[in-house]
């Protein structure tokens, strides 16, 4: 994902106003299958209120660096504020 000027400054504002890290979202688009113990597909999964991570915003101070994985898990120790961002 590109991080524009419109995304930075969503995240921004969410992070002055929250008590910790805050996630940027989008919706899930791609099809997700359900899938039994032995492999076989069993469902195509409801994706209404799925969400996938695209950026993070880390409080001032936070001891969390380096790539996306290493923030977002940093992010997700704690309940971060999700942030629905545009699709561009």
């Amino acid at each position: 994902m590109h991080l524009t000027d419109a995304v930075a400054e969503r995240l921004r504002v969410a992070l002055a106003d929250a008590a910790g890290p805050v996630v940027g979202v989008r919706p899930v688009t791609d099809t997700v299958k359900q899938v039994d113990a032995d492999g076989f597909v069993r469902g195509t999964v409801d994706r209404e209120g799925l969400r996938t991570p695209v950026a993070v915003a880390l409080p001032a101070g936070t001891p969390a660096a380096g790539d996306f994985d290493t923030c977002l898990r940093e992010a997700l120790s704690s309940t971060p504020v999700l942030v629905e961002l545009p699709d561009s």
